[in-house]
């Protein structure tokens, strides 16, 4: 049985024919050979053509996150399967050979998933710009903007890190009632810097 082509969201992506899986009793009697050294010409082979479906079903699910540019995570896959097997005689701990691939397939399919994906979007956060010059002093901002002394005590513990909840507590105030005062104060600050 051979696999002409895989669907990765709904894109048929033609492969050459490749050959059967490997039969687990198959991939354990080849790493045997491997660990102990006595491969055969055709063993690493063997292992690289059995195990290439299942790069190509990890690569197929990391597609899914990605627009395009899918053959770059087949490529990583099929990488994967290739240095996990040259690498099995000096790395492998036991004789799980395809688990090794797999952990393999997926450190590589990842790296080339985290090049390629799509970069976050910079956040559309307003940042406010303060007048640095010292003809403006804070205290003096303050004055303009607060109308009452309470309000100019909500901008003082506000600026010495309180908490809404805890200017409340000190005011004997609604957590409600400070926010819409702060609130109203921004809008006077704003109004000052326009």
């Amino acid at each position: 049985m051979f696999l002409k082509s895989v669907r990765i969201k709904g894109v048929s992506i033609p492969f050459r024919k490749l050959p059967r899986p490997i039969s687990p009793e198959e991939v354990e009697e080849i790493t045997i050979r491997i660990r102990s050294g006595e491969t055969r010409e055709d063993d690493l082979d063997r292992i690289i053509l059995g195990h290439l479906r299942l790069s190509i079903s990890i690569a197929a699910k990391y597609a899914k996150c990605l627009k395009e540019d899918h053959h770059i995570l087949v490529a990583g896959a099929f990488y994967g399967v290739v240095w996990a097997v040259n690498k099995a005689k000096e790395k492998l701990i036991d004789n799980n050979m395809t688990g090794w691939i797999v952990s393999n397939v997926n450190r590589f399919v990842y790296e080339e998933y985290k090049k390629n994906r799509p970069k976050k979007a910079p956040s559309k956060r307003k940042s406010y710009t303060y007048d640095q010059s010292p003809e403006f002093e804070i205290q003096e901002i303050i004055d303009k903007i607060c109308k009452s002394d309470t309000d100019k005590e909500i901008m003082t513990l506000r600026m010495q890190g309180f908490k809404d909840k805890e200017i409340a507590s000190k005011l004997k105030r609604s957590k409600i009632w400070i926010a819409v005062s702060r609130k109203k104060i921004k809008q006077r600050f704003k109004q000052l810097n326009e």
